[in-house]
């Protein structure tokens, strides 16, 4: 069957008889007998948008979209890794991983682990409750109303009504700043925040940066009781990675005929500034802490500047890493799809090291920015036990710190057939140069 639309392809002009042949010796390679690949959960997706964007439906359409092939598969091949080497012993089966660019362009998009066991496409469908990945909303909505990163709560005990937030084995650390609550994503800070600046407050951040799900309206919001999606929740992350503008995600940027005539052109690249420059600085150092000393410095690689933020469900059912540079963000959600409860699997585990395959690759060649922001970047805290499970929608253990390697120059290869269709760049199979050092001052090294 692959033979005869390949030459009816070529027939119809849209591949040569070299790429029939390119295809078709790559289809004789071994792979595993439930191996479809995950770059069909964008076709369905893309597929599913197409209605949307253009009436005319009865043809060939050329459709141009944003997926970078090289990391597409990465992510694909990460994410089926690390599930086939974890995934029994911890009791974790599926997972999604979402990447954009700071427009909201989707450069990949998988939904889950085997796309010919199950085409249900989690990345974009399956809502999940985000626990501790909630919290940037709650802190925003704290920094909007005079908190600073460096400002003090309490970690104690806490009630609010018939609720009571715990922190795991009801360990707490007295009097900490912001800075240290989010890092190690310290439960009764993040409610006390909440119900300081109310889970109205909260809610509007979180819809005025993306989220679309229906929210909760009581205390429990603060530590992510309401499910989203992945799509949803690394959306909502971007303008703190892209200078505090709203994006909405996007596959597709032309859609023409065979014969050239335009049917669709994408316009516009976001929805304006949500987040102001000094409170994108203030959340820029919570961010960066996770990464440093917090529950996620297993993310961490190659002197870049990183930010992001764990977060694991009650009972770890599910766990998250969306984390950020300048360039992208990559959201990475674990769990099952029956919502049965892992083996301790956390934000700052197996999803961290999904999203350092993923980035590491992202990243290669490209010149280290800063994030965006004001504020100053401050010297780390020193390293402490952190919050390591929760009472309720709590947090993450603080991973091992990890050695840092660079991602090494990649080899220069012959664009095939798959990837000339969802747009290789050129130059993708080009040496690339070596992510170079940021120091603390920010200068670049």
């Amino acid at each position: 069957r692959a033979t005869l639309v390949l030459r009816n392809m070529v027939n119809e002009g849209y591949i040569s008889a070299e790429d029939m042949g390119e295809a078709l010796a790559a289809s004789t390679k071994t792979t595993p007998a439930d191996y479809v690949p995950a770059t069909q959960y964008a076709v369905d997706w893309i597929i599913e948008q197409l209605p949307l964007l253009t009436k005319e439906q009865g043809q060939s359409l050329v459709v141009e979209t944003t997926i970078d092939t090289v990391l597409q598969l990465k992510a694909e091949a990460s994410l089926r890794k690390r599930l086939a080497d974890n995934g029994k012993k911890l009791a974790v089966a599926e997972g999604a991983v979402v990447t954009l660019d700071a427009t909201g362009g989707v450069k990949a998009l998988v939904g889950g682990r085997s796309y010919k066991k199950s085409q249900f496409n989690r990345a974009v469908k399956a809502k999940r409750q985000p626990g501790s990945a909630f919290k940037p909303f709650v802190y925003l909505a704290a920094i909007e109303n005079g908190y600073r990163p460096e400002s003090i709560e309490v970690d104690e005990p806490i009630r609010i009504g018939n609720w009571t937030p715990e922190n795991y084995k009801q360990q707490y650390l007295g009097p900490v700043t912001l800075e240290r609550a989010f890092a190690l994503s310290i439960n009764t800070v993040a409610a006390r925040l909440g119900q300081a600046v109310t889970p109205e407050a909260v809610a509007n951040v979180a819809r005025r940066l993306g989220i679309t799900s229906p929210l909760g309206s009581d205390a429990t919001l603060s530590l992510g009781t309401s499910e989203v999606t992945p799509l949803e929740l690394t959306s909502a992350y971007a303008p703190f990675a892209n200078g505090g503008f709203a994006v909405e995600p996007y596959v597709v940027t032309r859609i023409s005929t065979k014969d050239g005539k335009l049917l669709y052109q994408r316009q516009g690249d976001g929805l304006g500034q949500v987040v102001s420059e000094s409170d994108l600085g203030a959340m820029n150092i919570l961010f960066r802490a996770v990464v440093r000393y917090g529950t996620a410095t297993k993310a961490d690689f190659g002197n870049l500047d990183i930010g992001g933020k764990t977060g694991t469900s009650q009972d770890y059912r599910d766990a998250w890493f969306v984390g950020f540079t300048p360039y992208y963000v990559t959201g990475v959600w674990m769990g099952n799809d029956d919502n049965s409860p892992t083996k301790r699997v956390t934000g700052g585990s197996l999803p961290a090291l999904v999203w350092k395959d993923v980035m590491e690759e992202a990243h290669v060649g490209l010149e280290p920015r800063i994030l965006p922001g004001r504020m100053s970047v401050p010297e780390p805290e020193p390293t402490v036990v952190a919050d390591t499970g929760d009472g309720l929608y709590g947090d993450d253990e603080p991973a091992i710190e990890q050695e840092m390697v660079e991602p090494v120059p990649r080899k220069k290869k012959k664009r095939g057939l798959f990837a000339r269709i969802f747009g290789l760049n050129e130059n993708d199979g080009e040496p690339r140069r070596r992510i170079r050092r940021i120091g603390k001052d920010g200068e670049i090294y």
